[in-house]
C-alpha cells in the first residue's frame, strides 16, 4: 500500500481448526501484524467468518500457525487501501521552558522532528520520508542502516525515542552541488505509527508559487546552544522572522542579538525545519543550510533550503517510494 494508507481486511471465507475453548486458539489460528509487527485484533480460528479489520499502517503482514493436525478449508480475506485523513503539521500541547536564546519545547510537541545518526536534525513529511540538508548525508560514510530517532524530545535518554534504520536517500541529482541545492531525502527501512500521537508529519506547502517573506516562522533543533557551550540535549525552538527578499532555492531570516547572544541556528541543527503556521497547522519552508557559529556570530543573515523551490521534486520522490 502507498503511505498515507491503512488497510482495510474483509473476510470471504473462514474454516480454521476450532479450539475447545471459546477464547483461546490452542491450535491453528490466524494472526494479522501491521507494519510495526504488532499484533492487530486477537488470533483467529473456527469456523465462523471473522469481522472486518482495520490496520492502522499501510504494510501489514499475516500468519497462520498450524499444529500439524487435522484438516480444514482454510480461509480468504480481501484487502483494500483505507486513505487516512490528513493529520500534518498538528502540534501537541505545549508548556513553558525558557532558556537562553530560545525555548525548550514540550517532549513531543513537534512530532514531526528526528534527530539524525550524523547528529543533523530532519522532519517527517510521510511516514515513511525525513526532509533534511544534503550536507548531512554528504562524505564517504555510508547512513543506510544507521539509525533515526524518532518520537524524541531527550536525544540523550535512549527511553525517550524510538528507532528506525535508514533504507536510502536521495537528493535533487549529482549535476547540483551541495550548495545549489542542500536538500536532501532519507527513506526509512519501514513506516513509523502515525497512529502514535507523539509521532506525526509536518505539511508541505500547498503551492510553489506561497511567499512566506515577511512571516514570523518557528526554527527548532539540537544545535549548539551559547549558555552550555554545547549541543542541547532536549528539543529547543526560537521565533524568527523571513527576510524580505529571497533568491532562487534559498530564504533568509532575520538574526537579532538579545543580551549579546544571537538568536539563530547554530551548529547541529543543520536539515532541521523552519516552519510557519497556518489555518491551525505547520507548515515547513525551508531547511537549515547554514547558521554562523554562536560563539563568534558574525551578524549575518540566516540562509535556509526554500521548499518551496523544491516542492516539485519533492512530491515526485514521496509519489514513488
Amino acid at each position: 500500500m502507498s503511505d498515507g494508507n491503512k488497510i482495510k481486511i474483509t473476510f470471504k471465507d473462514f474454516d480454521v481448526e476450532p479450539s475447545s475453548s471459546s477464547s483461546v486458539c490452542s491450535y491453528d489460528y490466524v494472526e494479522f501484524l501491521d507494519g510495526n509487527g504488532k499484533t492487530v485484533g486477537s488470533k483467529l480460528c473456527g469456523e465462523s467468518l471473522p469481522k472486518e479489520l482495520t490496520i492502522e499502517t499501510s504494510t501489514a503482514s499475516v500468519l497462520l500457525h498450524s499444529d500439524g493436525s487435522g484438516e480444514m478449508k482454510g480461509f480468504k480475506f480481501c484487502y483494500t487501501p483505507e486513505p487516512v485523513p490528513s493529520k500534518c503539521g498538528i502540534e501537541n500541547s505545549p508548556s513553558r521552558h525558557r532558556i537562553s536564546g530560545g525555548s525548550r519545547t514540550s517532549p513531543n510537541q513537534f512530532p514531526w522532528m528526528v534527530r539524525l545518526p550524523m547528529g543533523c536534525g530532519g522532519s517527517l513529511i510521510t511516514a515513511r520520508h525525513i526532509l533534511t540538508a544534503k550536507h548531512c548525508i554528504d562524505g564517504e560514510t555510508n547512513w543506510r542502516g544507521r539509525n533515526v530517532k524518532f518520537s524524541v524530545h531527550n536525544q540523550n535518554d535512549a527511553n525517550d525515542y524510538e528507532k528506525v534504520p535508514i533504507k536510502d536517500y536521495v537528493t535533487p541529482g549529482t549535476e547540483y552541488s551541495s550548495w545549489d541545492h542542500d536538500i536532501a531525502i532519507i527513506i526509512l527501512e519501514r513506516p513509523v505509527d502515525l497512529a502514535d500521537n507523539t509521532i506525526g508529519t509536518v505539511c508541505l506547502p500547498d503551492s510553489a508559487d506561497k511567499d512566506y517573506k515577511g512571516k514570523k516562522a518557528l526554527a527548532m533543533g539540537w544545535g549548539w546552544t551559547p549558555d552550555t557551550s554545547s549541543q542541547s540535549t532536549h528539543l529547543q525552538k526560537l521565533w524568527m522572522t523571513v527576510a524580505d527578499y529571497d533568491k532562487k532555492n534559498w530564504l533568509y531570516t532575520k538574526v537579532v542579538f538579545k543580551d549579546g547572544v544571537p538568536l539563530d541556528v547554530c551548529r547541529g541543527d543543520s536539515g532541521g525545519p523552519l516552519v510557519y503556521k497556518e489555518d491551525g497547522r505547520w507548515t515547513i519552508i525551508g531547511t537549515v543550510q547554514g547558521g554562523s557559529y554562536c560563539d563568534n556570530h558574525s551578524g549575518e543573515e540566516g540562509r535556509w533550503n526554500k521548499v518551496t523551490d523544491h516542492l516539485k521534486w519533492i512530491k515526485s520522490i514521496i509519489g514513488n517510494q
